[in-house]
């Protein structure tokens, strides 16, 4: 048996209804739901649990890797930012997510669909 045929026979098979793959498209749209809940979307991170950046998406300046680090760091300050609403939530034991809101009284309104959200979409 040729080696080639060895790859052949144990070559994994990754498809795209895979329940644990997520890839750049699922996080997209994950993303854009969240900015659909919440219009005063700032920035959104996906990160693991020692702080390294899976995924993010920033409409402003703000650093993604300390957004990462500040998601991870359990109540300790990490950058400053008393300017937005911050929402940190676990996406598994392993994964969590910082979203960055503007300051509005909106976004009260729309936390529970966002919980909801949450547990019916999470791809990871």
């Amino acid at each position: 048996m040729a080696v080639e045929d060895i790859f052949q026979v144990f070559k994994p098979e990754f498809t795209e209804k895979s329940s644990h793959l997520v890839n750049k498209q699922m996080l997209e749209s994950f993303t854009k739901k969240i900015k659909e809940i919440f219009p005063t979307f700032v920035a959104t991170v996906v990160t693991d649990r020692h702080g390294f950046l899976m995924h993010s998406e920033i409409h402003n300046s703000l650093d993604e890797n300390l957004l990462a680090l500040h998601a991870v760091a359990n109540k300790r300050k990490i950058v400053d930012l008393s300017n937005y609403h911050s929402l940190i939530r676990p996406l598994s034991r392993n994964v969590k997510l910082l979203l960055l809101l503007e300051k509005s009284w909106d976004n009260y309104k729309k936390y529970y669909e966002f919980e909801t959200f949450l547990r019916v979409e999470n791809p990871i």
